[in-house]
């Protein structure tokens, strides 16, 4: 639910009568005011912001003419903070925040009693702002449609009256009672609650506000308001129940007051340089010339600010061309560490220049990296450091340089990265031995594991390598789990049998079987997938051992490694790609087992293996074709196929959507073809670096009587997709998603792609992989006159 529709909700609640009559016009109040929302499934909202009221002018029916201005804006959502007073070095993350900075020192005059009006020279003042700061025009769009409702809760509260001399009273409709105390020229205390007596089955609503008016004064001194707003809605995706809870506090301030200076150049850049303008860009991507105009301007000023600097080297990095990753990379080379202090994107770009630079620099980027985002530190170092310590012996630099000179790289850059290339080795083993000892319990947990194995790797003697080994054995489970232990576990595992040393490498083997055992079952782990991978080799490598001497039991742990292997798109995570590299092992053992199997004449148990694994990995079905040709020639592939593979698909959710091009759209228009759907966004750079191939996909597929394509944008509107396509030339069906369709198909990320298949069954393909070749793979799985019993055997 959006934050206007919730306040659209709260304001039904709000009665309190908005006619200052006795305040008298040229009166200045200034008040705090902090307001708390909680709702169901969304993050928590807490801001703060300082107002100065002038009264100008009553009007006729009880309307007032207020001044407005916003003096101080703080805001939180989840985890992101907004401060107004600190904006060098905040991020703006909402279109709230964006309106608030808009009008942070603007005096804007609203116009207040009865129903909300259009507020006209509140939208002046904004679409002045949008024009000087480029905001981009839906965000204009929404930010204004909001507009009449500006700070109505604040006004509504702030100039409450009440009929002078009642000690009880209710308002119009009857709803709520108000009760008041205190002596009357004093500080008196007014109350509203619910009228339970009007209260009907239907009404979703509880409010309890607190006022304490100064009658000498006139004004209001403090107030607590609470709303509570419960029913059902569309929240991600899904109808839910629904809870909200809203709280306002205002608090009177002494008018002497001073507010934060915020200079109007740092508002400029901090909106320019963010998702919400489109002053550095031209047709959706990054312009050089307007970037380089706006860096020049900026640089001056605010050059050693955290906030700016960071965003310059976003901005540069988002730049086309190849050239643009040289200007991004000598621009990242020159800015002090410090300044790239929680970018965890940045500093893991300089951290891989200066592993081959600087020890000491390389510690200090490792440190900011854990302290800026412990997922992104950890992949830094099971992800790049790792090729450090493990590169392949027979690495040849010339090789590199041969290629880099082939694909134009200038001779300065190519003797750059030969040196970088030398420090790399000259600095690894530093800094594995000093992250492995840090002080740092992160650090060390993550780094400890792969020191141990590279301590090992030139250790000859067999104490040496069983101290190392007990080592491993005894990691605390901390330790082994954040360090990736399992890993380097096997990596010293084949180590030992290299070295002529089997029975210390059986028994490290077990112990790496049992603890990720352990670890794997923990269905709450974000690393679960991972281990698992990991011990489905680890099953294996027990199974080569056996093989050759008790082969009943080494086939019990080939069944095991079947079965760990992923089972679907989802167990098949991007983590397992570098253990796979470093380890030499395979994605998946389940068409080893079945081949298994089916020598041992157990067809239907491998046909039930194989069918899991094209679920898991459509890319294998040319190897699984194969297998079954040789193992089962008898058989029906396509029968198979269909009544096996298929038939444990999910359903493909049913959809209606309408086209950038006015067109509808519904997943029964394709009924009979293999559909291809993308879920992207023109705001989604890796999605606009392959709507080239998608576009000629699509023109490809367009006549065809048995493949079809159709794309899905997501948040995104018709102007923004046309206005892409027309620059670019592009053809391809376009929808535009109703929010709903990418929660029913369980969208992770962009680019997504999901093949449907003619009967509407409908598997995911895990991005990157080769789509066209899978599509093309599954629609040539054609029934062949042979009969079969493939789906006998299967029921």
């Amino acid at each position: 639910m959006k934050y206007r529709t919730i306040l659209s909700l709260l304001l039904g609640a709000c009665h309190a009568t908005v006619a200052p009559a006795q305040v008298q016009p040229g009166t200045t109040l200034l008040y705090k005011v902090t307001k708390t929302l909680h709702q169901t499934d969304m993050d928590s909202v807490s801001n703060t912001a300082i107002y100065r009221f002038k009264v100008l002018e009553q009007l006729p029916e009880g309307r007032w003419r207020i001044e407005s201005t916003l003096l101080d804006y703080r805001n939180t959502r989840g985890q992101a903070h907004f401060d107004a007073a600190r904006l060098h070095e905040t991020s703006i993350s909402s279109s709230d925040e964006l309106l608030q900075l808009a009008l942070l020192h603007e005096p804007v005059e609203l116009t207040l009693g009865g129903t909300p009006p259009e507020q006209p020279e509140l939208v002046k003042v904004l679409q002045k702002k949008g024009r000087e700061w480029h905001i981009r025009k839906d965000h204009l769009q929404a930010m204004t449609s909001g507009l009449p409702y500006y700070l109505l809760q604040e006004t509504n509260a702030i100039f409450f009256t009440y009929p002078k001399g009642q000690p009880t009273w209710q308002s119009k409709d009857s709803s709520i009672l108000y009760s008041v105390s205190g002596a009357p020229g004093g500080i008196m205390h007014i109350s509203a609650r619910e009228n339970t007596a009007k209260k009907t089955g239907g009404d979703r609503r509880e409010y309890r506000y607190e006022y304490d008016w100064d009658d000498a004064g006139k004004k209001i001194r403090g107030a607590n308001l609470q709303n509570n707003v419960t029913g059902t809605g569309l929240i991600n995706g899904e109808n839910k129940a629904f809870r909200i809870s809203d709280n306002m506090q205002l608090e009177l301030l002494d008018t002497s007051f001073t507010p934060p200076v915020v200079p109007a150049t740092l508002k400029e850049m901090s909106v320019l340089f963010s998702f919400w303008s489109d002053g550095l860009n031209v047709n959706g991507e990054t312009d050089s010339a307007k970037l380089y105009t706006a860096i020049a301007k900026f640089d001056p000023q605010y050059g050693r600010q955290k906030r700016y600097v960071q965003a310059k080297l976003s901005s540069l990095q988002s730049l086309p061309g190849e050239e643009s990753h040289y200007l991004y990379d000598d621009s990242l080379r020159a800015v002090p560490i410090y300044l790239l202090e929680g970018n965890s994107s940045h500093l893991h770009n300089r951290l891989q220049n200066a592993i081959g630079q600087d020890a000491d620099s390389a510690m200090m980027l490792i440190t900011y990296l854990s302290k800026a985002s412990r997922q992104s530190f950890r992949g830094w170092v099971q992800h790049s450091f790792a090729q450090e310590l493990a590169r392949p012996e027979k690495f040849n630099i010339d090789d590199a340089v041969a290629h880099f000179r082939k694909i134009g790289w200038p001779e300065q850059r190519i003797e750059r990265m030969i040196e970088e290339s030398k420090g790399r080795e000259r600095y690894a083993g530093m800094l594995i031995e000093r992250t492995a000892h840090h002080p740092d319990t992160l650090i060390h947990h993550v780094t400890y594991p792969m020191y141990l194995y590279h301590a090992a790797k030139n250790l000859r003697r067999k104490d040496s390598l069983q101290y190392i080994t007990n080592q491993f054995r005894n990691l605390p489970p901390a330790v082994f789990k954040a360090g990736n232990a399992g890993r380097y576990a096997l990596l010293l595992y084949k180590k030992l049998q290299q070295s002529g040393h089997p029975a210390e490498a059986g028994r490290l083997l077990d112990n790496t079987i049992s603890r990720l055992e352990k670890t794997t079952a923990d269905s709450t782990s974000n690393t679960r997938h991972a281990e698992q991978n990991i011990l489905a080799y680890a099953y294996k490598l027990k199974y080569d051992t056996l093989k050759h001497t008790n082969r009943k039991q080494a086939f019990i742990f080939l069944a095991k490694a079947a079965a760990a292997s992923p089972k679907s798109p989802e167990e098949n995570v991007h983590d397992s790609f570098y253990d796979r590299a470093l380890l030499g092992s395979k994605e998946s053992y389940r068409q080893d087992f079945a081949d298994e199997l089916l020598k041992e004449g157990a067809s239907q148990e491998a046909l039930m293996v194989l069918s899991q694994q094209i679920s898991a990995d459509p890319s294998v079905l040319p190897d699984v074709q194969k297998s079954f040709k040789q193992h089962l020639p008898e058989k029906n592939f396509a029968e198979f196929f269909e009544q096996s593979v298929m038939r444990s698909w999910k359903t493909a959710p049913a959809f209606e959507l309408q086209g950038v091009d006015g067109k509808t759209y519904r997943l029964s228009d394709y009924a009979g073809k293999w559909l291809l759907l993308d879920f992207w966004g023109t705001w989604c750079h890796p999605c606009r670096e392959e709507l080239p191939q998608i576009n000629a996909f699509a023109n490809q597929v367009k006549n065809d009587p048995e493949k079809a394509f159709l794309s899905i944008a997501c948040f995104d509107n018709a102007e923004k997709v046309n206005a892409l396509f027309s620059q670019k030339g592009y053809t391809l069906p376009a929808a535009l998603s109703d929010t709903k369709v990418q929660y029913d198909y369980h969208v992770r990320g962009y680019p997504s792609k999901f093949l449907v298949s003619p009967e509407g069954k409908m598997i995911f393909l895990n991005y990157g992989t080769d789509w066209r070749k899978i599509v093309e793979l599954f629609s040539n799985i054609r029934p062949d006159e042979k009969s079969s019993t493939v789906s006998k055997e299967l029921r």
